[in-house]
């Protein structure tokens, strides 16, 4: 049911250059530059200027990214718009941009703001537009009418790590690491000297309105202690309230519906539990098993990895073309959000079955590491992945090849791939697990088999001293 926006709107505003006056469009979430419906130096001139807001710096630490988001209170449809790209963070605001470059990492954000005062448009400008064309142009829904000012950065502190218990463990040591001490009035970060170690394989970077080379804990400490003082001296836009256009002529109103609370936490989990599926694939084939010994798997994980990639980027352009769809009033909403359903449903089907064939690679990295270990404490000597074609009938050394069957084994596309690039929904997901057939490391009989070639080889090689090592 659509509903004309008809009330305020209040906006973090993520680093974007926003300017009083500047018309936005709440269907896109898109601030239109130069733009306005008066001059900006009429404007600025004419501003009413509020001071009572003024604050000292304000140092918040957070440890995720979603947590980061909060503190700025950027709700989740926010939050989702900008997983979508439909709007973008820069400035002081870019780290809230960073994807996870691991499936499992540590995260420490430490941000500064200082609020200096809050401009708005007065009664008397409102009422005199210069360019009341763009009240009929329908691509816009809402002006600026109030910008809160100030300076805000963030040093940002992060961790790639190989388990969820060791990022635990990095996020709890840099929280005590990195403390927040109120000093005089304001506050300050400071790093503790016992922890220095912990920061030797940490990424550090710095998000600000003016650029500054942060690569190293000393330049951390030079940055966090600068902050403050530095802040103090800015008036970028931090947060901006807008106010429909039918404030200024009733014939301007827009028709916006309010998107389904439920159906929008549905679409950003499907995103974010997508995101992790592909992390947890680029862990996956960066193994030195399938970069060296086993490349095979390695390419199969890897075209694996790019149908997953062009589902999921096709999910989020529906995303995109859809959302805005659904908060147009004129559309409709039946179809669009039948649609959207329907492409959620689907991308989280995509991401079960990734998570299925990431189980079966990692149970298969399991059986040939563990063959690989046992082979090698046995002083049996490694030459996979360095294998020639006349290696088989030259060389003194005779060497021993996994020869093991099965519907995936020395394949490009396993089989789950097809699943993923069949772009339908699949009509039993159950009956998908069934049909596959069982692959040789699932097989207790083909388990045992490898153990038992072993153990014959281990005894073949004892009672033939005489005879040239076996090489694997």
């Amino acid at each position: 049911m659509g509903c004309s926006y008809d009330s305020s709107l209040s906006q973090p505003a993520l680093g974007r250059d926003i300017k009083l006056g500047m018309l936005y469009d709440v269907r896109t979430s898109q601030f239109f530059s130069g733009v306005s419906l008066w001059d900006n130096s009429v404007v600025t001139a004419k501003a009413e200027l509020s001071e009572e807001q003024v604050q000292n710096a304000d140092f918040v630490l957070s440890h995720s990214l979603e947590e980061a988001r909060n503190n700025i209170s950027l709700d989740t449809e926010g939050s989702l718009n900008l997983d979508l790209k439909l709007c973008s963070a820069v400035g002081s605001a870019k780290f809230l941009n960073d994807r996870k470059s691991t499936a499992h990492e540590a995260r420490l954000d430490a941000s500064c703001t200082v609020m200096r005062h809050t401009r708005r448009i007065p009664q008397e400008v409102l009422a005199s537009m210069k360019y009341s064309q763009y009240l009929e142009d329908g691509r816009y829904t809402h002006f600026v009418a109030e910008v809160v000012e100030g300076g805000s950065a963030t040093l940002s502190f992060v961790k790639a790590c190989s388990s969820a218990d060791e990022a635990r463990r990095i996020a709890g040591e840099l929280k005590v690491s990195v403390v927040n001490v109120p000093v005089s009035g304001g506050d300050k970060v400071e790093f503790s000297s016992k922890n220095e170690a912990l920061f030797e394989d940490v990424k550090i970077s710095y998000s600000g309105a003016i650029a500054e080379n942060v690569s190293s804990l000393e330049d951390a400490r030079r940055v966090a202690g600068e902050m403050p003082r530095t802040l103090a001296k800015q008036t970028n836009a931090l947060s901006c309230t807008l106010l429909p256009l039918s404030i200024l002529d009733r014939k301007a109103g827009r028709i916006i519906r309010s998107l389904d609370s439920s159906l929008v936490t549905k679409t950003a989990a499907a995103l974010k539990d997508g995101n992790m599926a592909g992390l947890m694939l680029r862990d996956l084939i960066s193994k030195d098993l399938f970069q060296s010994e086993f490349p095979a798997i390695g390419r199969q994980i890897s075209n694996f990895r790019d149908a997953f990639a062009d589902a999921q980027n096709e999910f989020e352009q529906e995303a995109r073309r859809l959302l805005p769809e659904l908060r147009d009033g004129t559309k409709d909403e039946n179809t669009n959000a039948t649609a959207l359903r329907a492409a959620v449903k689907l991308f989280q089907q995509h991401t079960w079955t990734t998570k299925r064939f990431i189980d079966k690679k990692s149970n298969e990295a399991n059986v040939l590491e563990t063959t690989l270990a046992s082979l090698s404490a046995e002083k049996f000597e490694n030459h996979l992945g360095a294998l020639k074609v006349q290696s088989l009938t030259g060389g003194a050394a005779p060497r021993l090849f996994l020869s093991l069957g099965g519907l995936s084994i020395g394949i490009e596309k396993h089989p789950l791939q097809d699943l993923i690039e069949s772009g339908t929904e699949y009509s039993n997901t159950e009956k998908a697990k069934d049909d596959m057939d069982e692959e040789w490391f699932e097989n207790d009989d083909t388990k045992v088999f490898v153990e038992e070639s072993f153990s014959a080889l281990c005894e073949l090689r004892k009672r033939s001293p005489a005879t040239p090592p076996v090489t694997f």
